[in-house]
């Protein structure tokens, strides 16, 4: 799993009708460990580091999910340490899938391991960073638009990029909508949407933090 400050706000795990809140706190470690492999992969041992060290890795280990924070774009940090017990899990992982389960703003998580009930991991948020989340609909294209690329371009001129899709993580559907993190960013200067017919689209002065439904353009 890779999140883009993620790490800055936090999960609570839903368990029936009783829910805990669990803070976060983003620790750089400077040397992250390599968890063992999935289910199936054969024993071996590795010195990713090349001082000496040997990690055993065994097709019989169980392990917990692991979360990445992208740092400004260049580079990935480990922070499942600080992702607390819930989120450290230990078992025979599986899937995952990822949306906006109560409509907050926020992707949540959930998660599967093999013989065991999927955990459900609300991301709490609270940070103060903005948000957009975008609903498309295909006319000339498929009705569900999955493969529409989107690029968001910032008031202050930062570009992000996604696309639609649903088949994330093994065996796992996640939510349609096109999710954008956009930090401190109050105001978009543009929207542009590649629609999988070759259609182009584009929304200009967005206010972020709001649900958008857009429909393809046919002419």
């Amino acid at each position: 799993m890779v999140c883009d400050r993620w790490a800055h706000t936090g999960y609570r795990r839903r368990r029936g009708v009783r829910d805990r809140r669990i803070p976060v706190r983003v620790s750089r470690a400077p040397h992250p460990r390599i968890t063992a492999p999935p289910p199936g992969i054969r024993r071996r041992r590795t010195a990713v580091e090349l001082r000496g060290d040997v990690d055993p890795v065994s097709e019989k280990s169980p392990q917990h999910d692991t979360m990445f924070e992208n740092v400004d774009g260049k580079s990935f940090v480990d922070v499942s340490g600080e992702m607390g017990k819930d989120f450290l899990h230990k078992g025979y992982q599986r899937g995952s899938a990822f949306g906006d389960l109560n409509n907050d703003g926020f992707l949540d998580m959930v998660v599967t391991s093999l013989n065991e009930a999927p955990r459900i991991l609300l991301n709490t948020g609270g940070n103060g960073n903005h948000w957009l989340l975008l609903s498309l609909v295909g006319h000339k294209s498929a009705r569900d638009a999955v493969g529409a690329r989107v690029k968001v371009t910032t008031a202050s001129g930062r570009t992000l990029y996604n696309h639609v899709a649903i088949s994330v993580g093994f065996m796992s559907s996640s939510d349609k909508r096109v999710h954008f993190g956009l930090g401190a960013e109050s105001k978009i200067g543009s929207i542009e949407i590649r629609w999988p017919a070759g259609g182009r689209q584009t929304l200009r002065n967005v206010a972020a933090d709001q649900f958008l439904w857009i429909d393809e353009l046919v002419n």
